[in-house]
């Protein structure tokens, strides 16, 4: 698993054994995207891209991290 640290944009957590890495990136125009990167070891990662969009960058992080799990949960 390639996981990298926790940055201000990007936050790592696991859940029933996935790596979840939300992250948000600023649009432009005052709103945060949320993105997440689902790994499982021996498996390609799946990436979302845009799940929603934020006027706080930690209300996409913390967005992305939910729906990570949700989606993990639906498929375990």
């Amino acid at each position: 698993m390639q996981i990298l640290p926790n940055t201000p944009a990007t936050r790592i957590s696991f859940h029933r054994g996935y790596g979840l890495r939300a992250s948000t990136t600023p649009t432009g125009d005052g709103l945060h995207s949320a993105d997440l990167v689902i790994e499982q070891p021996g498996r390609p990662p799946q990436a979302f891209a845009s799940l929603d969009l934020f006027y706080d960058h930690e209300q996409a992080i913390h967005y992305a991290t939910v729906w990570g799990r949700i989606w993990v949960d639906s498929k375990t």
